[in-house]
């Protein structure tokens, strides 16, 4: 349908920064690199609202798209927001990038790949990942694991997370494997970006996870997703 101006009070935006930082358990030692247009609800929430109430850093992107992934690097983000076309293109690129594997390099970073998944679906199930497997990891994660996501960008993070569309299963289990674990979540403008969220240690490939803390939600007999807590704005303008 045609734009609407969605009414945010402070008291939308201050409860739900509050909220986000305690979900994501964001400090001043954390850092985000914010480059999506800043009219976007989960952008404000991400880099704006958020990060002012804990003092964490935050690294505005210039208009260059095509120095998106060097600025990653760079950046090192302990929290990445990425829509889905962002994780979309990363999934391509390394991919594409262990196609070229031969021998015995193919082999372990399959090996590792298998580790890594079996690892975060413990650790999505809140359960504890020791023995065998754990020293599997330790490995894993040495010769593999903290190579890539150096690479690309991500070797300091702690949560990563995508929104604003949904985002493939197959891409999200693919990162789990090389310990990337995409928190999915859902929302919208008129809830102050976020309704449901799949928290670490309670995720769900696939899914938008569970009702945020403090919000109400049901779905009404016409299938309408219907929402009532202190995030949900005042009205249209």
């Amino acid at each position: 349908g045609p734009p609407k101006a969605v009414m945010l009070s402070h008291r939308n935006l201050a409860w739900t920064a509050d909220i986000a930082a305690e979900m994501i358990n964001l400090s001043s030692e954390d850092c985000t690199l914010s480059y999506l247009p800043l009219s976007h609800i989960a952008e404000q929430m991400f880099t704006i609202h958020s990060p002012i109430n804990v003092g964490s850093q935050v690294y505005f992107f210039s208009d260059e798209k095509e120095k998106f992934p060097q600025y990653l690097q760079d950046v090192q983000p302990t929290i990445f927001f990425g829509v889905p076309r962002v994780w979309e293109k990363l999934h391509a690129g390394i991919t594409g990038a262990l196609s070229q594997a031969t021998g015995v390099k193919a082999k372990l970073a399959a090996w590792a790949l298998r580790v890594g998944s079996e690892v975060n679906l413990k650790r999505n199930h809140g359960e504890t990942v020791g023995g065998v497997l754990g020293l599997k990891y330790k490995l894993a994660n040495k010769l593999i694991y903290s190579k890539i996501k150096t690479k690309i960008g991500l070797g300091r993070a702690k949560i990563c997370v995508s929104g604003a569309a949904p985002v493939s299963k197959e891409v999200l289990e693919f990162f789990a494997g090389l310990d990337v674990v995409v928190h999915e979540v859902y929302g919208q403008s008129e809830d102050t970006g976020p309704t449901s969220f799949n928290l670490p240690g309670a995720t769900r490939y696939g899914t938008v996870g569970k009702p945020i803390p403090g919000m109400d939600v049901r779905i009404a007999e016409d299938g309408e997703i219907q929402a009532r807590g202190p995030n949900v704005c005042m009205g249209y303008f």
